[in-house]
């Protein structure tokens, strides 16, 4: 069983983010520009390294995949962002790494084709760039990516390119898969392998070869803080001090808690019918950041806690004999997602080295 960790490349300047934020937008301005909500709120994370650009910065990929292979990780997943054709974003990391004659570590590619907003800055209403969904687009994203299956280090199963796509349910899956399976072929692979995300109404499709596990809002974890009705209360309210007395009542869950109903839920998915499921590992979660006092915070657990909880995700994955377990995620620094080194925070490499390289 293979690990693979998902990937974020919003780490360079990109033409679409110029064009909305202004120069030199990337994630570290908005998870470095963040401020505690309350006492003891360890807000902005702090890089244990000095902040890097994806295009620009020497040997970054080669530092991140010897972090990826020490900790037991077998491969990456990067989003892929593409909204129409010929309208792409954060394509530059990702062609950079297929390209590299100095990486050799497997990826794959998760098609992130959902609608791009401002929820970086907590305006997910205000839509930056419409996601096209129609058949003759799918077909040109199937063809796209398959040069990314030509990448020498790209990554297979059964002799399939291993693909993943956030949102089934806005486009024809039967005809994507199809597309993807006729650009594999004549590349000479034996067809394709497609993950997806497991959704809260139990529908899944037989197009889709594994669902997984989306934490933290998997099927039954939505509301797993404390306090629902005064966090729907909270939400009214003018930031000030009021929130900054409440918000830690209000939004801050137990990781613990979190980790208990994790396993549970992916207990109902599979005895309800779904052909695979693979549960999720997740790094951490604190989205205020991007949200501010409309975000959620799960307070951690201690280390015997979350390596006993993780563990028991990997056996239940391997017992029900899936060929990956992902992770999720390894630097996604503005909502606190990150495995690859915080200087204030829970060491997530370290916690899930001792479990991956068990």
């Amino acid at each position: 069983m293979k690990k693979i960790c998902f990937y974020l490349p919003q780490f360079h300047d990109d033409p679409l983010n110029h064009e909305v934020w202004g120069e030199n937008f990337t994630d570290w301005v908005t998870s470095q520009n963040a401020r505690p909500l309350y006492a003891g709120h360890n807000q902005p994370l702090i890089p244990a390294f000095p902040e890097y650009d994806l295009l620009k910065t020497d040997g970054i990929f080669e530092r991140q995949v010897g972090q990826a292979v020490e900790v037991g990780l077998d491969s990456f997943s990067f989003y892929y962002y593409c909204f129409d054709i010929d309208r792409y974003a954060l394509r530059g990391p990702l062609e950079r790494f297929a390209l590299s004659d100095r990486v050799s570590f497997p990826f794959c590619v998760t098609w992130a084709n959902i609608p791009w907003t401002k929820s970086w800055i907590g305006k997910p209403n205000v839509v930056i760039a419409e996601q096209r969904s129609d058949n003759q687009f799918c077909e040109f994203v199937a063809n796209d990516l398959g040069n990314f299956f030509c990448a020498k280090n790209y990554l297979v199963h059964q002799g399939k390119p291993v693909v993943g796509i956030l949102d089934t349910r806005s486009i024809d899956i039967r005809w994507f898969r199809k597309q993807l399976e006729l650009v594999a072929e004549r590349l000479g692979y034996s067809g394709i392998y497609l993950f997806s995300l497991a959704n809260e109404d139990y529908i899944f499709d037989p197009n889709i070869d594994l669902y997984i596990g989306w934490p933290p809002g998997d099927i039954g974890l939505k509301n797993c803080q404390s306090y629902a009705l005064l966090k729907r209360i909270i939400r009214s309210l003018p930031s000030g001090t009021i929130n900054r007395h409440l918000f830690k009542y209000s939004r801050v869950g137990s990781e613990e808690v979190f980790l208990d109903k994790q396993i549970v839920a992916a207990e109902k998915i599979r005895r309800s019918g779904c052909p695979q499921f693979s549960q999720s590992i997740l790094t951490g979660w604190d989205n205020t950041p991007r949200y501010g006092y409309r975000g959620y915070r799960l307070e951690a657990a201690s280390d015997e806690i979350y390596i006993e909880k993780t563990s028991e995700i990997l056996r239940n994955n391997l017992n029900s004999e899936v060929p990956f377990t992902f992770v999720k995620a390894w630097n996604e620094w503005a909502e606190g997602n990150i495995m690859e080194g915080v200087r204030n925070s829970v060491d997530y490499w370290r916690r899930l080295k001792s479990v991956l390289k068990n």
